[in-house]
């Protein structure tokens, strides 16, 4: 069995570690920094070796295609930015499946727009959508109580959106302009945004995506929504007391949207390594208290709720205004009753009589 033969870490935070006779560094930039030190205090020597080797795991797990250097996940060559970095590192360690997302990461690196691919980020970033084992997105689409798109198609027709139904456009003909709020094209939506679609009508389905056909996702409400040019409808959201509840808890479902039994780490839950205050899985570097997905809903509802009370706010104004008018046109019907002129001259001096404006 392997121990610990001694370890220091320095003022700036590294870690020099010897584990039989073999000794290993630890920048203070590891994703996993905090983690190996709680190992280190409970001589976890197992755990302390997966952490620091994350790296080559990481490696060895996507058969070379993904890499982890200088605190950067790397994908043939390529950095991945922070929204998909989190997801890998948090795939790594909660012992999920990692080839889900090798190959989310080939779908989506065949996405023709640049654009596109870092506007997705955006959305996977702001909302915990499930991936499929062949490395499809899961999103919500709402519809008609028959099934059928809200929104008619040029020729009139609408799209049946029954399971099985695959819907398609070309792709030049969705719109590509982030900030164009409602246009063109195939949309799709994350959990939070589905009691405003459509004012909450209709039925809720879940669709499947593939990534390199995603176009735009629009700027307004969080990154919520999206536009594509493809899906495939694989389910629906039927049960009426969990009707805006997620689909699934798992990170990765099977290609037909099936939840994988699969047990969570080991580690997660014991005493001493740090978890998300809201959703219990394990915290990364650089996260405290609360996990970054979790971060994002927080504040997407917080921002809800600042519409919402601007929104009162603004009708409250309104009634005020109201309200005002309605006091004037009284005062104009009584002066025309008291002296028989019309309601334009129901005007008051600075005495408060009736007189003839101006």
């Amino acid at each position: 069995m392997k121990k610990v033969n001694g370890y220091i870490i320095s003022d700036s935070g590294s870690i020099s570690v010897i584990i039989d006779g073999d000794s290993h560094t630890v920048a203070v930039d590891h994703v996993n920094c905090d983690s190996i030190v709680i190992a280190l205090k409970n001589n976890d020597v197992n755990k302390l070796l997966k952490l620091m080797d994350l790296a080559t795991a990481i490696k060895k797990a996507s058969d070379g295609k993904v890499s982890v250097s200088n605190g950067s996940v790397w994908y043939d060559g390529k950095e991945v930015i922070n929204a998909l970095t989190d997801r890998i590192l948090r795939f790594i360690d909660e012992e999920l499946p990692f080839e889900p997302m090798v190959e989310f990461l080939d779908n989506l690196m065949k996405n023709p727009s640049r654009t596109a691919i870092k506007e997705l980020y955006l959305f996977l970033e702001s909302n915990k959508m499930p991936i499929t084992e062949d490395g499809y997105l899961l999103a919500y689409r709402r519809v008609d109580n028959n099934y059928n798109s809200f929104h008619p198609n040029p020729d009139g027709t609408h799209n049946s959106n029954k399971i099985g139904d695959v819907v398609s456009m070309e792709r030049n003909e969705v719109d590509d302009v982030r900030d164009h709020l409602c246009s063109e094209g195939l949309h799709f939506c994350s959990l939070y945004y589905i009691p405003k679609y459509y004012g909450g009508s209709g039925r809720v389905m879940i669709v499947k995506i593939n990534p390199a056909d995603v176009v735009s996702i629009p700027s307004d409400y969080g990154n919520a929504k999206g536009r594509t040019c493809r899906y495939e409808v694989i389910a629906e959201h039927t049960n009426p007391e969990q009707k805006y509840e997620e689909y699934s808890e798992s990170a990765v479902v099977t290609a037909d949207g099936s939840e994988i039994d699969m047990s969570k780490s080991d580690w997660r839950d014991e005493d001493g390594y740090e978890c998300c205050e809201i959703c219990g899985d394990a915290l990364l570097g650089g996260e405290i208290d609360i996990c970054d997905m979790c971060q994002s809903e927080h504040d997407l509802e917080e921002q809800e709720l600042r519409e919402e009370q601007e929104l009162l706010a603004q009708e409250e104004r309104d009634l005020r205004e109201e309200a005002k008018q309605s006091f004037g046109s009284k005062i104009k019907e009584a002066f025309t009753k008291r002296t028989g002129k019309t309601g334009k001259y129901a005007v008051r001096d600075s005495k408060g009589r009736f007189t003839k404006k101006d």
